[in-house]
């Protein structure tokens, strides 16, 4: 046994590490230009990519939500409608909408753009703003635009080039060439008329062999691709900000992009303002004249009241319960105004319930919980009609927030059935009053003569 140990011992002391090593050293030629021909090949696989940017813009989200707002989330709890306590979550979709995407590629005019093609090795360059080609189509013509179409300029010399045009037709790539042209030419294209200029910017190149590209979309399709740039995500669980990144080749494109998505977001926001405040004005406006005619009778009856019964050398006394009487004259004329806007205001509801649309507000509902639904109704439409803007009527999230709007209407429908049950218990008993004071005013003037007696 020691014997043993003492054969594996000098086994082990025989080990030569150069021996070891010295196959590997062997092909160190080989490890090298493996090495090399790894990193060839990834620059020349990246070379031609281009670099993309990300900008970003925080947005702060103001809550319009005043903390005595007369426990208006216990309210919707009890009637099983969620109502989640911030509105950052609908300012994210909004800022996602269809419709604001579009505005921004209209504002922008980023349905046109303009390419450098260079050699399998070189980057692509993408122009934003000043560009060495452009075409004359105009906006409207380009809103129209039923697919993509691109045309590949290939400069002969300076003034002259080949054009090429290509689309899409039935899922079958088309290219056809039209010819050579001069800048500023007519070319009849597949769909439009139009000519091409070039900048007049030195640094552009328009020698021979230089080719260009033009590539014209349709809006929907450019909405899409900003869908697909833009992320919109909250910036903490803590704060009430939003934050936007724009993802794309260009950064002065990418801080343009969110500069405009911004201004159209602040401007749709002014719009829908501008409506509930047109639609309140329509509103008060359509009441005016049953006011303006109620109130006109009411002072006809005042002054024949007060001739018949020669109320105008009385006493103090008289003229307390006359003062008394009037009041409560008055009263009831309040609560006659509130009946007739309730029930108006229930046939404006009753004939918006199949298509919802923004309720009058402010129009002078002496009671707080109608005021109040009516104020939820109208935030929530806001949302309801930006999500249906910028997506189908199947969605979700505008099912969900449909669903929520006729439980609020249902709900203010009830609110006002109780309200109006109130006003005209409360008429009752003013009438019951204002018929006692009468009495004891029709006793003054015999009062009276028997005090002269």
């Amino acid at each position: 046994m020691r014997q043993h140990h003492f054969e594996s011992f000098e086994s082990e002391s025989n080990f030569n590490i150069k021996d070891a090593l010295m196959p590997y050293f062997r092909a160190w030629p080989l490890f090298m230009i493996s090495v090399a021909l790894a990193w060839s090949i990834a620059y020349l696989y990246l070379k031609p990519k281009s670099s993309v940017y990300q900008s970003e813009a925080l947005v702060l989200v103001r809550d319009d939500k005043g903390g005595g707002e007369f426990a208006s989330v216990d309210l919707f709890e009890d009637l099983g409608i969620v109502v989640p306590k911030s509105n950052i979550h609908n300012e994210i979709q909004a800022f996602q909408s269809n419709k604001l995407l579009k505005n921004v590629a209209r504002e922008l005019n980023l349905q046109e753009k303009c390419v450098r093609l260079n050699a399998w090795y070189q980057k692509k360059i993408n122009y934003y703003g000043d560009v060495p080609v452009f075409t004359n189509i105009t906006p409207d013509l380009l809103e129209a635009l039923p697919h993509s179409i691109s045309y590949e300029i290939t400069m002969i010399n300076a003034t002259e080039f080949d054009l090429k045009e290509s689309f899409l037709k039935n899922g079958t790539p088309i290219e056809r060439a039209l010819g050579t042209f001069t800048f500023g030419q007519e070319i009849q294209g597949l769909l439009y008329a139009f000519n091409i200029s070039k900048s007049n910017n030195p640094l552009f190149k328009y020698a021979k062999g230089i080719v260009y590209l033009i590539n014209l979309h349709p809006l929907d399709g450019i909405a899409k691709q900003l869908k697909n740039r833009i992320s919109v995500t909250s910036f903490s669980k803590e704060t009430s900000i939003i934050s936007i990144k724009c993802s794309g080749q260009s950064i002065q494109e990418n801080n343009e992009i969110l500069s405009s998505l911004i201004r159209q977001h602040e401007k749709l926001m002014i719009e829908s303002k501008t409506l509930m405040a047109k639609n309140t004005s329509n509103f008060i406006n359509g009441r005016m004249q049953i006011i303006e005619d109620e109130l006109s009778g009411v002072e006809e009856i005042g002054e024949e009241f007060k001739s018949k019964h020669g109320f105008f050398d009385l006493p103090i006394e008289a003229s307390t319960l006359l003062g008394k009487s009037d009041a409560l004259e008055r009263q009831i004329i309040d609560y006659n105004i509130q009946q007739e806007m309730v029930a108006y205001f229930s046939n404006h509801i009753n004939e918006k319930r199949v298509n919802h649309t923004l309720l009058p507000v402010n129009i002078g509902f002496e009671d707080d919980n109608i005021n109040a639904l009516t104020k939820k109704y109208n935030e929530i439409y806001l949302h309801f009609n930006e999500l249906t803007l910028g997506s189908s009527a199947k969605n979700p999230m505008s099912i969900e927030l449909s669903n929520q709007l006729d439980a609020i209407l249902e709900n203010l429908r009830l609110s006002l059935i109780k309200y109006a049950s109130s006003l005209e218990k409360g008429i009752q008993l003013l009438e019951q009053k204002s018929q006692r004071y009468q009495g004891e005013l029709a006793l003054i003037p015999s009062h009276e003569r028997s005090l002269r007696e």
